[in-house]
């Protein structure tokens, strides 16, 4: 037997070993090039690029920064939702593993979002993060979120934007929180198992009174309970012209969520 093709065999066996198995990193069936596990887990991605491809292929899979980080930061294989994520993120392996990191401490979607709405990324990377922290069937759209204070105060401007423009108008979203809390609580009184005519409209008409607020205050939250009384329009008209902080659009769907009709030219009927 020749000794010296005897010994140089098992090394250069292990070297294509090391080339096929690097350079399979690029060649995969996957949608990310990178190191799997032989159940389909990510270990690890890799960029598809010239140096990357030749230090694979000469020291293997496990010779770059990635795997070092991998390996280093004690990191688990992603799962298949979590590769597909980080595919559509197209992020770097490093930047996905720290967002994931800030992520886990977090348990309400109040939190996660701000979390995500606050990072220093494109809103479209942010929107594909915040849906999938979630099963909502409509998707969430972090654009204007820095217009509001939270997703709850989005979620309800986005669904309701004329009474969102009415809590504006008396003070802000989480300003008039508790009133419109107490006020949805407020029921008509009841005899005989029928509704007692005017009962509750007494009751929100004491509760807004009882309020440490401007009387003009006082005139847009009843009128936002009961759209059809006309007690005060005339009032209410002459305090938005005296508005300056509203522009004419605000003051316009306000005035439609109250009951009031503004046509093209800006007159107003009741």
């Amino acid at each position: 037997l020749n000794p010296v093709y005897y010994l140089a065999l098992p090394v250069g066996g292990g070297q294509i070993r090391k080339t096929q198995q690097g350079l399979g990193m690029f060649y995969t069936d996957m949608e990310l090039p990178g190191s799997y596990t032989s159940s389909g887990k990510l270990r690890f991605s890799v960029e598809d690029n010239l140096p990357n491809r030749l230090q694979a292929a000469v020291f293997g899979q496990y010779a770059s920064k990635e795997a070092r980080q991998y390996f280093d930061q004690g990191r688990t294989p992603l799962e298949p939702k979590q590769i597909q994520e980080l595919n559509d993120l197209d992020l770097p392996i490093a930047d996905y593993w720290k967002y994931r990191d800030g992520l886990k401490p977090l348990e309400t979607l109040e939190e996660k979002a701000d979390y995500i709405a606050n990072l220093d990324l494109p809103i479209s990377k942010k929107n594909i993060m915040v849906n999938n922290v979630t099963d909502r069937k409509e998707p969430i759209d972090l654009t204007d979120y820095d217009q509001y204070g939270s997703l709850e105060e989005m979620d309800y401007a986005t669904k309701n934007p004329g009474k969102y423009a009415v809590r504006n108008a008396l003070g802000g979203y989480f300003a008039t929180k508790d009133y419109y809390e107490a006020l949805g609580k407020i029921e008509a009184d009841k005899e005989n198992g029928e509704t007692v005519s005017g009962s509750r409209k007494k009751k929100v008409a004491d509760y807004i009174n009882s309020l440490d607020i401007p009387f003009e205050e006082k005139m847009l939250l009843f009128k936002s309970q009961y759209p059809s009384d006309d007690t005060y329009n005339r009032r209410i008209l002459e305090y938005f012209n005296g508005r300056d902080d509203m522009s004419y659009s605000q003051k316009k769907l306000v005035l439609q969520e109250l009951g009031f009709t503004v046509d093209d030219n800006g007159k107003v009927r009741w």
